[in-house]
């Protein structure tokens, strides 16, 4: 259960990879995706990959105080995906659909709620072509 940014981010994570790996396997299993504070460079010979960010934002009181107060955190999810110009975008179609219907049928991880679950066609970059998949959080901490 998430009372942190840092827990938070971390059952987030975990999540994405895994819908992220069931979402790819029959396309290219060995497809990375890669977290934005760490390793976010394409790789180096043009392949399917993904890019999680997690971004944090604003919060708010979410109760009137008392001996037990409550914090809501509110935040946005990006998984990008990157298909090589000139491969169609069928692939990357059928893993950001995979992956919209994995955040949208959990609803929930603990008590970290997804709203507003979809995607986004970026389109090129680079040698890349890109869509997005973005769901919008939030998790409460509680005093």
């Amino acid at each position: 259960m998430a009372s942190t940014y840092e827990e938070a981010r971390d059952e987030l994570s975990e999540f994405a990879t895994t819908k992220w790996t069931a979402a790819v396997a029959s396309i290219s299993p060995s497809a990375p995706l890669h977290y934005t504070n760490l390793n976010a460079d394409p790789p180096e010979v043009p392949q399917l990959w993904g890019r999680l960010h997690i971004q944090n934002r604003d919060g708010t009181r979410a109760s009137l105080g008392g001996e037990c107060s409550r914090f809501r955190r509110f935040g946005s999810l990006f998984i990008m995906i990157f298909v090589p110009i000139g491969e169609g975008s069928q692939s990357a179609d059928q893993i950001a659909d995979s992956l919209v219907v994995a955040f949208e049928d959990a609803g929930a991880i603990d008590n970290i709620w997804f709203r507003d679950v979809g995607m986004r066609e970026v389109g090129p970059d680079g040698t890349y072509h890109q869509v997005n998949v973005e769901a919008q959080f939030t998790f409460d901490r509680t005093t």
